[in-house]
């Protein structure tokens, strides 16, 4: 985690929200973000992380998780398909 100073410091900008939006402007219309952690580990989170990244809309992708979509993208599959798959994984 990048503290607030830290953010400055380094010049990063927090791209959520409203703010997403503004820096992205046209672009913002035709395009979802997807906030994503990835982690090589088959097991399932600690809960309090599970919980923390589902109050804040973060899906967390476990390496069957990214099997699956590497698969998907051998296949052909629509990105609508992958964003339903996202969507369903940031519920869980």
């Amino acid at each position: 985690m990048v503290s607030p100073s830290d953010r400055t410091r380094l010049g990063i900008e927090r791209l959520d929200g409203l703010g997403a939006r503004a820096a992205l402007g046209k672009l913002a219309r035709q395009i979802q973000l997807v906030p994503l952690v990835a982690t090589s580990l088959p097991v399932e989170p600690n809960p309090k992380t599970a919980e923390y990244a589902r109050r804040h809309g973060v899906v967390l992708l476990r390496a069957a998780d990214i099997d699956r979509i590497l698969d998907w993208v051998n296949t052909k599959r629509t990105y609508a398909t992958l964003l339903s798959y996202l969507e369903q994984l940031k519920e869980e």
